[in-house]
């Protein structure tokens, strides 16, 4: 689905997927320890597809897909591609237009999601998005889109840090 458009009859809604929780709380963003090399990314995106349904994040796309075509537009990775798109099945959650961050791509959050959802603009009216890092909730209004913050979703600094700064999720 890289590269693909939304048709001109879809009068979408853009969600994305709340993601990276683990027991009721937010997994946090893997932090290096003193002395090592690197954080380990690999084990923090391998463990994703063990996310909790978040029920209350359902509900609401359910309601949305009831009158509008959904959308997920998440930081995640290209290569957790069919991980995500399963998971969101085994949610119950159509997962055909799903729009990931390509490879190498380590923008900020905020700067990815803004410039996706401006190409995605250009083909078909977004009538909400609803994202749970308040960066890029804030930037988003600030462009005119008529946005909802995931308030369910604890906003964990670490991870904002990896989202914001970083470009990793």
């Amino acid at each position: 689905m890289r590269g693909q458009r939304l048709p001109d009859w879809a009068h979408g809604v853009l969600a994305r997927r709340v993601r990276h929780r683990r027991g009721g709380r937010r997994r946090a963003a893997p932090a290096a320890l003193p002395g090592a090399p690197a954080q380990d990314w690999g084990r923090f995106f391998a463990a994703a597809d063990r996310d909790p349904v978040l029920q209350q994040g359902v509900a609401l796309a359910q309601q949305y897909a009831a009158e509008h075509v959904l959308v997920w537009l998440t930081g995640r990775p290209e290569h957790l591609r069919e991980l995500t798109a399963a998971w969101l099945g085994a949610a119950g959650l159509p997962a055909e237009l799903l729009f990931m961050r390509p490879a190498n791509d380590r923008r900020p959050a905020r700067d990815f999601k803004s410039r996706q959802l401006a190409r995605l603009a250009k083909e078909s009216p977004i009538e909400v998005v609803v994202d749970d890092d308040p960066e890029v909730v804030q930037r988003l209004r600030g462009l005119g889109y008529q946005v909802r913050l995931a308030d369910w979703v604890p906003h964990s600094s670490t991870l904002g840090k990896a989202q914001e700064r970083e470009g990793r999720t």
